[in-house]
């Protein structure tokens, strides 16, 4: 539900918001040039962007982390189809990273990919936030962990939580436990029993 509401929020400011306004929101960077082509020690494809004027970047703007997608500059941008792309429901020809640095001049990217061939054939893109899919994708994988769990204290935690099972009341008295912090009331004691 929230995917897809963060999905719902991605297009409608693509396809609502011209680029000038994506860009002054924090969303978007225009007219960028590719200044520098290289590799990471990991072997991700790094690509630095800088303005082609070579004003400095906005402030408030893309940050390091972000997944973003590339996007020619020109009529394509404006269509409905990097709005889908950008909400993580297609493909298209375009490329998404994840801002690697940042500095006030410039902008690297990583791609697990070298480009596609049209960035060669285009000297000015944007650089657009898009959906972070690997968030709910370990969620999804956690959740699955949790429901497929056996023989573990997860799964305890888990039956628990549903009311599957009743969690077990502790043998013990106050009296017979050392609390670490001396300093507990009788409630707090109470609350750390109930926790044996």
């Amino acid at each position: 539900l929230e995917e897809r509401e963060e999905n719902e929020q991605i297009r409608e400011e693509f396809t609502q918001l011209s680029p000038k306004e994506r860009e002054a929101r924090g969303k978007a960077l225009l007219d960028l040039r590719l200044s520098h082509k290289h590799f990471s020690p990991a072997g991700h494809f790094l690509a630095t962007f800088a303005r082609r004027n070579k004003e400095e970047l906005p402030l408030f703007s893309l940050e390091v982390g972000d997944i973003v997608t590339l996007f020619p500059d020109g009529p394509a941008t404006k269509t409905s189809a990097p709005a889908r792309h950008l909400a993580g429901g297609g493909r298209g020809d375009y490329t998404s990273g994840t801002v690697y640095e940042k500095s006030a001049s410039d902008l690297t990217v990583a791609f697990n990919e070298i480009l596609p061939e049209w960035t060669d054939e285009v000297s000015v893109f944007h650089l657009h936030r898009s959906l972070n899919r690997v968030t709910y994708k370990r969620m999804l994988e956690s959740l699955d962990a949790v429901f497929e769990t056996r023989h573990t204290r997860l799964e305890v935690f888990r039956d628990i939580s549903l009311g599957e099972r009743l969690p077990k009341k502790s043998d013990r008295e106050l009296q017979e436990i050392r609390f670490f912090d001396d300093t507990l009331n009788e409630f707090q004691q109470k609350a750390v029993l109930s926790c044996l």
